[in-house]
């Protein structure tokens, strides 16, 4: 089911995000299936569980050329010294673009739908979107980080 996308301003996308607990709830499985139809229904190569309303601790990563990842209660363990700029936008932020500076390479630690915990060292553009998903789910938009922000 594809749910509304909640945009800025808006006070759900800056609270605190709840740890989930049990990966292996149904309704969790629903709310992901529902990310994920709402993420491709917007052009989206991510989408946090905030961005539909929802306070938990869920994100999809779905960067170009990498394969999907649902991640559950992410943390990044390291962030590499190298930064680099990129225009990012956002479903939350929609017509609004900036260059944002991050990170070129993440250490990242989350658990998959299974329960399984994965670390994984990202690079790029995947980076990025884990990056920019995390921050949602710690109540920061691109709009904070943005040194310029303009619409289209």
């Amino acid at each position: 089911m594809i749910r509304p996308l909640i945009t800025h301003p808006n006070d759900v996308l800056r609270g605190k995000n709840e740890d989930i607990i049990d990966v292996s709830d149904s309704k969790l499985k629903t709310l992901v299936q529902d990310m994920r139809e709402t993420m491709i229904h917007a052009n989206g190569v991510g989408i946090a569980a905030t961005q539909v309303g929802i306070a938990l601790r869920v994100a999809i990563v779905a960067a170009p050329e990498t394969k999907e990842r649902v991640i559950i209660n992410p943390r990044i363990l390291r962030r590499s010294w190298k930064r680099w700029s990129l225009e990012e936008g956002c479903l939350s932020v929609p017509g609004s673009y900036g260059d944002v500076r991050r990170p070129w390479r993440i250490r990242v630690r989350y658990q998959d739908l299974s329960g399984k915990e994965h670390i994984e060292t990202a690079e790029g553009m995947l980076a990025r979107v884990f990056q920019h998903e995390i921050d949602h789910l710690d109540g920061m938009l691109f709009i904070d980080r943005a040194k310029h922000v303009h619409s289209d």
